[in-house]
């Protein structure tokens, strides 16, 4: 494998500069490389296009690594693997031979997760109405749903404009089976399946598989051909939706890049990328221009969020559109003057967009630090641009930091959640950054500064149960994927790893007050084993990757035993295997039938995989259906199917 971490130490490899007289520098002493697969390359086996003027001619390593034929940039959660060394040592050992016990119990649970991926196919397309109106719940229940959604996510990203949305709500309650309100039915369904996650967890259980249909029924919708008269506002709501819909419950993830690059180019097809008042577009209202700046500014966090999850370099650059950020108002205002002039709050005044406003400061540097950190080139990035970039965004984060503060004494006040949420949308990007340094701060104390940010980036990410009044940001954890199910990981990682590093350098004996050190410690433990029981709670709410639960669990008892001086892979092997019981047992309690009831054979399970696809996702997911096919991974003990966490 090729990645930042891995490369020989001194300088990069030599690459090849195109010249516009075609002048080709000769590439000496290139490396081999190695990609996920195992698959080695001679030293003459190029990783670039041929050679051509304007064309990319890089020879050299990559940031980033393969797997399974698919390229993750550096931003992206799976080349966080430094810890898992030792770890990764005793799973290699015994998941590949049939006969240990870690084989056979690997394998109950990747039966298991077949079987409720299966169930939840069959749930899916099941009692299916014929027209989406039929899969409204009573008014009731869709009140309530809808609130969670305003208070949560619609408060952030700024998709809809607040009392046209209630206009329409009404008018469907008022009729709710006319066929021509087919995009209202859409929009609220998949508001409605946001709000689920956010709901107490026994009912948010329960109306999961609700939630996958109404996300399913409004996709069906959206992706059907359709006239021109439909690429309009409307649809850039309805994707930007279903793309969080998506999100928070762990639909397709590693699709959503594709879907995000779907939503930017439809943006700009309608020109939201261009400000309707600074051009002068004709016949627009202030509304209006107020409702396309606040979709451009969501559709560039979807984009650049997308982005950094997959490890992708962002679609689109500043210079690419010159919208302006939407001004800090209530919805509200344009309902009492469609047409005067509207003046903008000043920041410590608390509006509707408030919060789009904070992210939307720091969109350009963020955009920015993500293509730096996704080149995939090795030697595209140094310290000091990293700590430039990294100064600049933290100046945004105090930035919101002042203004939370300045809100305190305000009637309206900013929640838990929405506090939560603008701290983990921005702090991701200093991780991003700081993370390559902060592995080398063990041997070289220069680049200590970025240990000490991704520490504390890494705390931000995981609240105390102690510390939380609201489960809000507790509920998407436990429900939500992308960076809400790989921050955390990569937090608790990281500060597992932190505290091997500790005990193994003994800093404790350079100082007196050795308790102290200590107190630290367990401190950050329990940051660790919160996570860990997370990882079961997700489980049991019917999410079937057991792996992050099995090794930051091994990741427990690794320093465990280097504390007690106990033989470290010993005491990892049994771990992992109590660990593989326990998920199994956690995975066969969420399955509806016993598996005597209901066992379907390896080929019956791909085959209706296949059948009742409602995406690409489900037939690239047969491959790894498969016990034997992640053998030739070397992440296939962490990351699981092809999709990221799956």
């Amino acid at each position: 494998m090729t990645s930042v971490f891995s490369l020989p130490k001194g300088p990069p490899p030599p690459y090849v500069q195109a010249t516009h007289q075609r002048e080709h520098t000769k590439v000496t002493n290139q490396p081999n490389h190695r990609v996920e697969k195992e698959i080695r390359t001679s030293p003459d086996r190029r990783l670039s296009p041929p050679f051509d003027d304007n064309v990319c001619s890089w020879r050299g390593g990559l940031k980033g690594i393969f797997v399974k034929d698919r390229y993750f940039g550096q931003s992206n959660w799976m080349n966080f693997r430094s810890p898992f060394s030792v770890v990764k040592r005793v799973v290699v050992k015994h998941e590949f031979d049939p006969s240990t016990e870690v084989y056979k119990l690997t394998q109950k649970c990747k039966a298991a997760s077949r079987e409720i991926k299966a169930q939840e196919k069959i749930a899916l397309h099941m009692h299916l109405a014929s027209h989406p109106s039929d899969h409204v719940p009573p008014r009731e229940m869709a009140d309530k749903l809808v609130q969670s959604y305003m208070q949560t996510f619609g408060s952030i990203y700024r998709i809809l404009h607040i009392p046209k949305f209630e206009e329409d709500y009404e008018s469907y309650w008022s009729t709710p089976h006319t066929g021509s309100q087919a995009h209202v039915v859409a929009k609220l369904l998949l508001v409605m399946a946001i709000g689920t996650v956010f709901q107490p967890q026994q009912e948010a259980f329960v109306l999961r598989s609700s939630a996958l249909q109404w996300i399913y029924v409004a996709q069906t919708w959206v992706t059907t051909p359709f006239e021109k008269c439909r690429l309009n506002i409307e649809v850039i709501q309805l994707q930007c939706l279903l793309v969080f819909a998506r999100l928070v419950h762990d639909v397709d993830g590693d699709l959503l890049r594709l879907s995000a690059a779907s939503l930017l180019q439809t943006a700009m097809q309608i020109g939201l990328h261009i400000d309707a008042e600074e051009n002068a577009f004709p016949n627009i209202c202030p509304q209006e221009i107020q409702l396309r700046r606040n979709l451009w500014a969501t559709v560039l966090e979807i984009v650049v969020q997308m982005s950094v999850d997959s490890g992708g370099i962002p679609l689109i650059r500043t210079t690419d559109y010159d919208c302006k950020p939407p001004l800090n108002i209530d919805d509200v205002v344009f309902k009492h003057d469609m047409n005067g002039l509207i003046s903008s709050q000043p920041v410590d005044v608390y509006t509707d967009s408030s919060l789009q406003a904070m992210l939307t400061q720091s969109l350009p540097i963020r955009l920015q630090i993500a293509a730096f950190v996704n080149d995939f080139r090795y030697d595209s990035s140094t310290y000091e641009q990293t700590m430039a970039l990294s100064g600049e965004l933290s100046n945004f984060c105090a930035s919101n930091t002042a203004i939370f503060q300045s809100l305190k004494g305000s009637s309206r006040l900013p929640t838990e959640f929405q506090t939560y949420m603008i701290e983990l949308l921005t702090h991701q990007y200093l991780f991003a950054l700081h993370f390559p340094y902060a592995t080398k701060a063990k041997t070289n104390h220069k680049y200590y500064y970025s240990r000490k940010i991704c520490l504390d980036v890494a705390r931000l990410f995981l609240p105390r149960s102690s510390q939380m009044t609201d489960h809000s940001y507790t509920n998407l954890r436990l429900w939500g994927g992308g960076i809400f199910r790989a921050a955390p990981l990569q937090a608790a990682t990281f500060i597992a790893d932190e505290m091997i590093y500790q005990i193994e350098s003994d800093t404790s004996s350079l100082f007196t007050r050795e308790k102290n050190l200590l107190d630290g410690r367990k401190d950050l433990r329990r940051y660790v084993e919160e996570y860990v029981e997370s990882t079961i709670d997700r489980m049991k709410l019917g999410h079937t990757n057991f792996r992050p639960y099995v090794m930051l669990s091994a990741l427990l008892t690794q320093i465990d035993a280097l504390l007690a001086e106990e033989p470290v892979e010993d005491k990892i092997l049994e771990t992992i295997k109590d660990r593989l019981i326990i998920a199994n047992e956690v995975l066969r309690a969420c399955l509806p039938h016993s598996p005597r009831e209901y066992a379907p054979s390896d080929t019956e399970a791909q085959s209706y995989a296949v059948n009742s696809a409602v995406s690409l996702q489900d037939a690239i997911r047969n491959n790894s259906l498969n016990p034997d096919y992640p053998a030739n991974s070397e992440w296939w003990f962490l990351s699981g199917d092809v999709d990221t966490f799956a």
